[in-house]
């Protein structure tokens, strides 16, 4: 719960995020309006050596020649910010993203349209063309400054965390926060904006252009670009939580569920930031899912009462034949100290579509973040709507008829890419606990808000009633997406494995640089860059849990096999 001196200060910081970028941008539109300001001309002078992109020490120069001091640092969070690519260097168009109005379309055309003009190479702007650049970058550097260590001073409180923080303002628990209760939000806390402040707030917070602030842009807008190390003792109960692999407290049978079932403890990950799946840090029982059933039963007093058979364990997946003698691995190859042409052309495939994998996750995780937050959404419900019977699992046949209940068609062959990936590979049902594991997002604070959802126990013919048409419309995006997420990634694997030369031992020792016989995230994120691909830590950390099925921080050959092997016999 939040406190009310840090609910102020989550306040002030958007108001200074309001203030600072409405500032900012009047020095942009003063920039745009000077008559020698030409864009492709401003970048060349700031490019002194003619490189096509701008540099840290190209900006140091520039505001050093107009008298204003920058530290690495100032610059570093710059670049953070307006690097797009992520490939450490500010390109024309990035460029352009800083120094033109966000909101006068007729002053951002007048500048663009001047003609360019020659500055050699150590000479300066006109006067008043240079000093209105200059200032604009110094307002910049200022604003990130500030605005950083605000967001330090925020999430150091020992009751903040992302989630509650949310939540305070998305008070109708839509998932977004838009205009309405954004302003509600501030009058609460004293300060009162316009719409023209909150769009504002939006040019700093809203990625996607949708006008909204959604769940993960607001954790990123208020996250410090350089996090510090130390956690709220909130955040950590809330971490530590999420990773523990408990039963449920929800249910008054608990006790026999955790005398019955033993308590699985999560692995340390030690080298790597690796958080485990929270969908498999929040394991559900499936014994949970038939006291479900019974409590629901009891209260409609319309279905026979069943007794909850034994807990079903999930056997470990194995590798089909036509790979298992692949799954030895000579841990003491020697990787070429040279590689040909073709086998540069192969890593740089392979990092492509480690790339696209990572896009696609990040998509799904959008989408099951923003589920998590609905106020009517819970799992357990959620799962009747596939389980009409009450058996505790669902076929392929009942998962697809779940499917059409949100309005969603999926072919018999995505559905076998789900099964494959989430249910039982052995008797071909998905589980209970195989459904929440699929539903539940890998943020740990929204997997732990998920998980502490409460069911309505209503009876099946009311089930229809439980979700509003909000909630089913965010049901069947995150079906969508899982689906769409498993179809693209059987299609990274269908690719790979029909080019000529590529060869998943080849590309599992490109990773593995040191010859360890196992990859980690540090091997993934170097992988990537070598090819000019710059992924966030979140990102890595997605790819990562995709790839280690035991979740041990590491990524065995067999692991890499398995997720490298296409699955679908539609396809093959």
């Amino acid at each position: 719960m939040i406190g009310i001196t840090t609910e102020q200060k989550l306040a002030s910081l958007l108001r200074s995020i309001i203030d600072g970028e409405k500032d900012i941008e009047l020095s942009r539109q003063s920039l745009a309006e000077q008559p020698d300001f030409e864009p492709s001309t401003a970048f060349k002078r700031i490019d002194r050596l003619s490189f096509g992109t701008l540099s840290y020490s190209a900006f140091s120069d520039f505001l050093r020649d107009n008298s204003i001091v920058s530290t690495s640092k100032d610059l570093s969070n710059l670049f953070k910010i307006y690097d797009s690519n992520a490939d450490g260097r500010i390109n024309y168009s990035e460029f352009l993203n800083i120094v033109l109005p966000k909101t006068s379309s007729s002053l951002r055309q007048l500048a663009l349209d001047r003609r360019p003009y020659y500055v050699a190479k150590y000479e300066a702007l006109p006067y008043e063309t240079e000093w209105a650049l200059a200032r604009e970058l110094d307002r910049e550097i200022n604003y990130i400054r500030k605005i950083e260590l605000l967001k330090e001073d925020l999430v150091a409180r020992y009751d903040f965390s992302n989630i509650e923080a949310f939540k305070l303002i998305d008070s109708e628990r839509a998932g977004v926060i838009d205009f309405d209760n954004f302003y509600l939000f501030m009058k609460r806390n004293g300060i009162f904006v316009s719409e023209s402040d909150y769009l504002s707030l939006l040019r700093r917070t809203d990625r996607d252009d949708d006008g909204r602030i959604s769940y993960e842009e607001f954790v990123e807008s208020l996250t410090p670009i350089n996090p510090i190390t130390t956690s709220s003792p909130v955040r950590e109960s809330s971490l530590k939580s999420s990773r523990a692999i408990t039963q449920s407290t929800i249910f008054n049978n608990q006790e026999k569920v955790r005398s019955s079932s033993p308590v699985r403890q999560s692995r340390t990950l030690a080298q790597s930031s690796y958080t485990p799946q929270s969908s498999s840090a929040l394991k559900k029982s499936n014994l949970e899912y038939y006291d479900y059933l019974n409590e629901s039963n009891k209260k409609s007093r319309t279905l026979a009462r069943s007794g909850s058979p034994t807990k079903n364990e999930t056997p470990v997946k194995s590798l089909s034949t036509s790979y298992v003698k692949n799954s030895t691995v000579n841990n003491t190859y020697s990787s070429p100290t040279k590689k040909t042409h073709i086998q540069e052309i192969e890593d740089h495939q392979l990092a492509t579509a480690l790339k696209e994998q990572m896009d696609v996750d990040r998509d799904l995780q959008t989408q099951l973040n923003e589920l998590a937050l609905r106020t009517d959404f819970n799992l357990l419900d959620a799962f009747r709507f596939f389980d009409k019977d009450g058996k505790g699992s669902v076929t392929k046949t009942e998962f697809k008829l779940g499917c059409n209940e949100f309005g969603l068609f999926p072919t018999y062959d995505e559905i076998y890419l789900v099964m494959r990936k989430y249910g039982n590979e052995h008797d071909q049902l998905m589980r209970y606990n195989d459904f929440a594991t699929m539903l539940t997002p890998k943020d740990p604070e929204c997997a732990l808000h998920l998980e502490k959802k409460v069911p309505s126990y209503a009876d099946q013919s009311e089930l229809s009633l439980i979700f509003n048409s909000t909630t089913r419309f965010k049901v069947k995006q995150a079906l969508n997406s899982i689906i769409n997420n498993e179809n693209a990634s059987e299609d990274i694997r269908l690719r790979l494995n029909k080019r000529q030369f590529f060869s998943v031992y080849e590309a599992f020792k490109t990773l593995d640089k040191h010859n360890l016989g196992n990859v980690n995230l540090t091997d993934f994120k170097q992988a990537l860059v070598d090819f000019g691909i710059y992924a966030t830590l979140k990102d890595l950390d997605n790819l990562l849990i995709r790839y280690d099925k035991n979740q041990d921080g590491k990524v065995s050959y067999y692991d890499f096999v398995q997720e490298m092997t296409p699955k679908s016999p539609q396809k093959i």
